[in-house]
């Protein structure tokens, strides 16, 4: 069986693309407020939604960066690397100021517990793929103390509503 091989040329249009939406993403989320309020106009919604979109994106972009014709570039996998890095700081640093949002109310609002749940994946998978050696050249001191930052946020909330995350299953009064 013949393995798919995709052009250099459409490797990196599809890579530019990816990092004009990164580009795009960091540009509206950098100092953007985040407020606890109905979900229509929601921005930490429109966000989770453009984050979800770079994530499906970067999948698309890597398969074609790791079977581009001719072989492996060295180039292009770093430029990748780099994409990667600068999508999961924007996406921490939003984290970052939600969860601080979340943290300070003394009510948590209707669906924290997909909120958590949700942010917990998201922190988890931005962690496991910054952890990949491949990127460490691209990782610095600040993101590294963000993402520590974040995952301290997120156990204070937690610790304020463990309810939210528990695994036992409610037992009826009887």
């Amino acid at each position: 069986m013949t393995k798919l091989t995709y052009p250099r040329a459409d490797v990196l249009r599809m890579l530019g693309a990816l990092e004009a939406q990164i580009e795009t993403f960091k540009r509206s989320e950098t100092g953007a407020t985040y407020e606890v309020g109905p979900l229509s106009g929601d921005r930490y919604a429109q966000f989770r939604g453009s984050a979800g979109d770079i994530h499906a994106l970067t999948i698309v972009v890597r398969s074609r960066v790791e079977n581009i014709a001719g072989g492996e570039d060295p180039d292009i996998i770093e430029r990748l690397d780099r994409a990667v890095v600068a999508a999961q700081s924007v996406f921490i640093n939003a984290s970052l100021r939600y969860m601080g949002v979340l943290s300070t109310l003394t009510v948590l609002p209707l669906g924290a517990r997909e909120i958590f749940t949700g942010e917990l994946r998201s922190l988890y998978t931005a962690r496991e793929q910054l952890r990949d050696p491949r990127l460490a050249p691209h990782l610095d001191a600040a993101l590294r103390k963000r993402m520590a930052v974040a995952e301290q946020v997120l156990a204070t909330i937690i610790e304020k509503a463990p309810q939210l995350l528990s695994f036992d299953k409610a037992q009826p009064d009887s």
